[in-house]
């Protein structure tokens, strides 16, 4: 988890935008772990959901992010609130940034996933890699 956020400005409502932070530093974040976990409806394994409890200046927050590998459908949740979601095929394109108070949180694919051992798992990871990857919360 990166990327403290300290706003320059305030929106009409109070609220720094995405536009007007800055990147600080991770003063005030405590994680307290994640888990990963596989499933899917007709298919086993095709859709994977993440969870990271982490507190931010004392107060306690659950992310969830759900990727179906096979409609593209990317969720993230706030302590079950539904913030985002968006089609993409292409895992490795989807980034996803949002603030909470003075921080900003991004899910991000995670760039040290796959290390293949021969020329067939180096061919088949270059395929996959195309379509799908894991992610982490930064």
């Amino acid at each position: 988890i990166s990327g403290t956020l300290r706003p320059r400005l305030k929106t009409r409502r109070g609220q720094p935008s995405l536009c007007d932070m800055q990147v600080g530093s991770d003063d005030g974040i405590v994680a307290h772990g994640h888990s990963e976990c596989t499933s899917g409806s007709m298919l086993a394994d095709t859709k994977v959901r993440y969870a990271w409890q982490l507190s931010i200046n004392g107060r306690r927050y659950r992310i969830d992010f759900t990727n179906s590998k096979t409609s593209g459908k990317k969720r993230v949740f706030v302590d079950g609130r539904l913030v985002h979601e968006a089609k993409v095929f292409r895992s490795p394109n989807f980034h996803y940034t949002w603030p909470i108070g003075e921080h900003l949180l991004s899910i991000v694919p995670r760039e040290d996933f796959r290390q293949p051992t021969d020329l067939m798992g180096e061919l088949r990871d270059a395929w996959a890699t195309t379509v799908d990857c894991p992610f982490e919360l930064r």
